[in-house]
């Protein structure tokens, strides 16, 4: 389905049925060619390097990660400055995923993906199996889950020793027992809202687990996806400008000072 006003897209958005067992979210690219995947997995290079850009970072700036506490904080930091990172980011609001559809390539249709994901697969920051899929991200490349094992065997195994010990300094008493099932597989994440980009956006994430081996990723639930009729996005430009009335613009979805003085430069130019 064609979109090439805010208006018709809010129409759309009214249809989707409401069912108390699940949460609607929302994505917005601005290429509907975009294959759904996190960033880490779109070049064999950086998978193959995970660990080693997660360790980089850190050593670079340790100061920016002083108040990181658990794996999957620091990834949301990373994804903040761009890193390559097993999170895809995702909004609650549907407006934020639209400006994203409609934000550059004006002379390529855009897309909103809409997720219906079950109250059961969406999980807090503090979550255990969160925490088992975010240390998936210190591991070497050479990670694997075998799942044809039984829980006591599959426990034993190296790299799920390593992951056990990963997870261990994050939190010293977590029960040294992983379901083969927690790391084969998506999760919803809901992060803290403690920075003003993550609260404009409504943000939460999709944290990728692994299939079997690092270096293919879990794979997405296709009945998370609803809409049998895709939402693509068209008139990019008048959308933004329709979008700006309500307040949506570059320097409210990305709040920081230096984007704001950009929007500045524009209008007194």
């Amino acid at each position: 389905m064609k979109i090439r006003t805010v208006l018709s897209f809010i129409q759309q958005i009214q249809k989707l049925e409401q069912d108390k067992n699940f949460v609607y979210f929302f994505r917005g690219h601005s290429k509907k060619t975009f294959s759904i995947q996190p960033s880490i997995y779109r070049e064999n290079n950086w998978i193959n390097s995970e660990d080693i850009l997660f360790k980089e970072l850190v050593s670079h700036n340790p100061e920016e990660f002083k108040e990181c506490q658990s794996a999957m904080e620091f990834l949301v930091k990373m994804q903040h400055y761009s890193l390559p990172t097993r999170l895809l980011d995702l909004t609650t609001n549907p407006l934020i995923a639209l400006y994203f559809a409609a934000c550059e390539f004006d002379n390529n249709g855009g897309e909103v993906l809409v997720f219906k994901i079950p109250r059961k697969d969406i999980k807090y920051y503090d979550s255990d199996t969160v925490s088992v899929l975010a240390n998936i991200s210190k591991c070497s490349n050479k990670f694997e889950c075998d799942d044809t094992l039984d829980l006591m065997n599959f426990n034993e195994e190296e790299h799920i020793g390593l992951l056990l010990h990963q997870i261990g300094t994050e939190k010293p008493h977590f029960k040294r027992v992983i379901d083969p099932k927690d790391i084969n597989r998506v999760l919803c994440v809901k992060v803290k809202q403690n920075n003003p980009r993550i609260i404009n956006q409504s943000g939460a994430f999709l944290l990728f687990g692994i299939n079997k081996v690092k270096g293919v990723m879990a794979d997405l639930d296709s009945s998370w996806l609803p809409l049998s009729d895709k939402l693509f996005i068209h008139d990019k430009k008048k959308i933004r400008n329709d979008l700006e009335l309500m307040g949506i613009t570059a320097s409210f979805v990305y709040p920081e000072m230096e984007n704001y003085s950009k929007k500045l430069k524009e209008i007194y130019k």
